[in-house]
């Protein structure tokens, strides 16, 4: 009888569903970890794994499934076997360092902002792994640059020596629950798994497994016990305060008057309570690469707010940023999603309202429909497109003399 339940061991047989989502890493880690994994390609079928058909023939002791596949999936409904998703399957391919806390990062958009916000004012040596690469602290050497799915973590932990006294981990529609603190920096929603799923829920039910939980401003989320940043610390203009037990002060940052890094900033300055550290360090922290950064390239003013959380909010909150620098400018927007892959998308119609939004002089789309999107906007602005961020960039720059260039593609970085 297929899918027969066998007595517990302390290697088990587990299939694990879906190879594209980190899921092939994380059958190489529970392997080595002893279990006895097979796979299937839910999505492609590709050889080196299982077919359907041949995995309902087997018996297994649990399914490791994504939180996004749908649940109506076959192999999902084809027995009373536990079925648990990659991030809970972390816990059996690996274990947190010795020595090290765990800050899980989760949320719609801002992981990588706060992850990188909280670093600032760790002490002692560390890993930051986030979408922008896996660096060690304090040095900032980069380790190496993988994806931000759950399958990561545990080749994140083997990266960490006796020494290693924290590890910030960006994660993608979910935490571990390994974690010493689960933060989630965004109340935003979407459906997932075939629009069967709410993507808020799924986050929320595994943030519950950390020890603590920290919710970024104004999120409200079903976790008992969760605290609330707001409650922590709170920012008016550019300063924040924060007030937790014995830790009290506050600290000065032009980045608390912008949409994203206010949020990130709080969220950060309440975590370094929680973990008894002082946040005034964050007086000194500064904007990230594709993250509202500011440069020039040959005279040509560019705000860079190209990253994996692009969204239409954020791409607005760009163009009013880029025009606090250069009030009255004419600005030449760069929008569209680059990255297949990224779990939370930026729509055409997102994207043409952000276009109408913020009304540049002059558009570059990267879409697969940018007639759609051209369709959808005022007939007066200029309109290109292109095929990649490097590429609209080049096209910006050309017709950007004189004016602002605003980047806001969704991509990975």
């Amino acid at each position: 009888m297929p899918f027969i339940k066998k007595g517990k061991s302390n290697f088990m047989k587990i299939l694990v569903l879906d190879t594209i989502h980190g899921g092939k890493t994380l059958a190489g880690h529970l392997r080595r970890s002893g279990h006895d994994v097979d796979t299937v390609d839910v999505y492609r079928g590709r050889d080196g794994t299982l077919n359907e058909n041949e995995a309902a023939e087997k018996n297994y002791e649990i399914i490791a499934a994504p939180v996004h596949l749908d649940p109506d999936y076959r192999l999902l409904n084809h027995s009373d076997i536990r079925v648990i998703s990659h991030h809970e399957a972390v816990a059996l391919a690996s274990l947190v360092p010795e020595n090290s806390i765990l800050i899980e990062i989760t949320g719609a958009k801002g992981k990588t902002t706060t992850a990188n916000a909280i670093s600032h004012i760790m002490n002692r040596r560390g890993i930051l792994h986030t979408s922008r690469g896996t660096v060690r602290y304090p040095e900032k050497s980069v380790i190496f640059k993988k994806s931000i799915t759950p399958g990561t973590l545990p080749e994140v932990f083997s990266e960490a020596g006796k020494d290693c006294r924290w590890i910030i981990a960006e994660e993608s529609i979910g935490v571990t629950g390994l974690g010493d603190l689960g933060i989630l920096t965004s109340g935003d929603d979407y459906m997932i798994a075939n629009g069967k799923k709410s993507a808020l829920e799924e986050k929320s039910g595994l943030l519950k497994r950390c020890k603590k939980v920290l919710l970024g401003p104004g999120i409200v989320a079903d976790i008992p016990g969760a605290f609330s940043a707001g409650d922590i610390a709170d920012a008016k203009e550019d300063i924040c305060r924060y007030d937790y037990g014995k830790i009290k002060g506050k600290f000065r940052n032009p980045l608390l008057t912008v949409d994203g890094y206010r949020e990130a900033l709080v969220t950060a300055a309440a975590a370094g309570c929680i973990l008894g550290i002082d946040p005034s360090g964050l007086d000194t922290f500064s904007a990230l690469e594709g993250r509202l950064s500011y440069s020039t390239i040959n005279g040509t003013e560019i705000v860079d707010n190209s990253n994996s959380g692009t969204n239409r909010k954020t791409a607005v909150a760009a163009s009013r940023y880029a025009l606090r620098i250069s009030p009255g400018k004419e600005q030449v927007l760069v929008i569209g999603i680059e990255a297949d892959n990224i779990c939370e998308g930026f729509s055409d119609d997102d994207i043409a309202g952000a276009i109408s939004d913020i009304i540049p002089k002059a558009v570059v789309v990267i879409s697969k429909n940018p007639e759609y999107i051209r369709n959808q906007i005022p007939a007066d602005i200029k309109f290109e497109t292109a095929s990649s961020l490097d590429e609209g960039i080049e096209k910006a720059l050309k017709s950007g003399q004189g004016r602002m260039v605003v980047l806001s593609v969704k991509t990975w970085r």
